[in-house]
Formats: C-alpha cells, structure tokens, sequence
C-alpha cells in the first residue's frame, strides 16, 4: 500500500526540505491538524535548529482504510485511492494509468468487501482497448481491483 504523504519544509536548516510518508507506523499524527503537526516538528526542531518554521503540506491523501479503492496487480501504477463519490471502473483505470503489456484485463476482478467478501468480474480490455462503455461499473468504497497477468 502506498502511504499518504505528508511534506514538511523547514526554513533555517542546511537542507531546507525534507519529504516524510505516513504509513502505518505513524498514524498518530492523522488526529492532529497541520498546524498542530507543524509545532510539533519545530519544538523537536528546536534541539537543533534555532527558531525552527515548518509548514506541513499534504500532498497524497488515499482517505481512511474503509474509503479506499485499491489497485493490485497488472496495472500500469498499482496504488491505493481515495474514494470519490460515483466513482467508476473507468475513473479508476484513468488514476492507475491504465494496464500493462501483460495484463489478462478481461480476467480483472472487484473483491468487494461491503458485500462481504464477493468477487465481481470486470472486463477492463474491453472498457480500456474497445471503448465498451457497458463494462464501466460503479465501484464502492473499499474495493479491491485485481489484474491478472495473461498466460500469454
């Protein structure tokens, strides 16, 4: 799973920027806002740096674990996305970068947790590589797209 990316820039600093991910193991700081996040940097700063200015900017949001669609497999760039309401198989073929050379598309599957775990055939080669607007489906808030690679 890619993580959500929070950027932190510093000024006073010989290395004026450095870039931090999120991930599981610091998931602490999603209760607290940028601001918050921001004070808390430059108080640990501050051993270091005189009068350390941090601004926090978040740059990749992929929402909470229940809101996300993600991407596995045969994908151009397999990722996590955030869910966006009415969001379709073709909205998040568009984000992944579409398939790769050696994907099975019309193999791809959904698993659809909130219908406890049921999996969905989607002909993503037909939408892709034919234009076949019928195979554009809607996909729910914590999908799992899956994309086989062809035997051939």
């Amino acid at each position: 799973m890619l993580p959500d990316l929070v950027v932190a820039h510093h000024t006073r600093d010989i290395e004026p920027q450095r870039d931090a991910a999120c991930t599981r193991e610091c998931r602490e700081i999603n209760d607290l806002t940028r601001p918050l996040l921001a004070r808390d940097v430059e108080e640990a700063l501050s051993k270091y740096i005189r009068e350390p200015v941090v601004t926090v900017i978040v740059t990749q949001f992929a929402g909470p674990y229940d809101q996300q669609i993600r991407v596995v497999g045969e994908a151009a760039k397999p990722q996590v996305l955030a869910y966006r309401q009415k969001m379709t198989l073709l909205d998040v073929m568009i984000a992944v970068g579409g398939l790769t050379d050696f994907a099975d598309g019309n193999r791809a599957s959904i698993f659809r947790t909130a219908d406890g775990g049921k999996l969905y055939n989607v002909r993503l080669r037909d939408l892709m590589r034919r234009g076949d607007v019928s195979a554009n489906v809607d996909v729910k808030p914590g999908d799992i797209l899956i994309i086989p690679q062809s035997w051939f």
